[in-house]
């Protein structure tokens, strides 16, 4: 009988460790889940994340704009006809907005021509289309890794026979970022004014 007890002992000894180790594991598990920063959901996975670039007052960052939501378009001021409708149409979506509502929006245009497109002449670009808008840019390197982490694209095309030398192939996707910086939605430069607003309107 003795003999019985002490195994008993034993097993629930061996019980109360194994319990024990198990609490302290979830407990770690909540306190690192707690502690670690809130990731942005995306509804496109692999695609998004936040980066720096430079307008007309120094360093912009996609974070900077937490609590907001961003429409996002890639781009360059000498664009013939997407960039000019794109933001066009995104113009026409914000004043489609309240006031209160205008106030959750930061709209950006991402030049992929730094060559030609300094801090100025963008920011003047784009504030011609709606005075919201933040124009940015820098260099090659960076303008890079923002269109690689979007799944954008865009290339240079040489205009031998024209003064502007050349021209930019890009895409033409909208972006809309919702407030906690993941990606919510892509859509496109000719996109109506009414499908942007709804679309920023749902992430409010």
């Amino acid at each position: 009988m003795s003999k019985n007890n002490s195994v008993f002992s034993k097993l629930g000894n061996l019980e109360r460790i194994i319990l024990t180790v198990a609490v302290l594991v979830i407990a770690a598990a909540i306190a690192v889940l707690t502690l670690k920063p809130q990731q942005a959901e995306s509804a496109y996975p692999g695609l998004g994340g936040d980066f720096t670039l430079t307008g007309v007052n120094g360093p912009v960052s996609l974070k900077d704009y937490r609590d907001e939501i961003v429409v996002m378009m890639f781009g360059f001021t000498y664009c013939p006809d997407v960039c000019p409708t794109g933001l066009a149409n995104v113009a026409a979506a914000l004043n489609y907005l309240e006031d209160d509502q205008l106030k959750q929006v930061q709209p950006m245009f991402i030049s992929v021509d730094p060559e030609r497109d300094t801090p100025k002449r963008l920011d003047e670009y784009v504030k011609y289309f709606h005075p919201q808008i933040l124009g940015i840019s820098g260099e090659k390197s960076a303008i890079d890794q923002v269109v690689s982490q979007y799944g954008a694209f865009y290339q240079k095309v040489p205009l031998p026979d024209s003064e502007l030398k050349y021209s930019v192939d890009h895409s033409a996707r909208v972006y809309i970022i919702n407030k906690q910086g993941g990606l919510a939605n892509l859509m496109y430069h000719n996109s109506s004014p009414n499908e942007l607003a709804e679309a920023v309107k749902a992430l409010m």
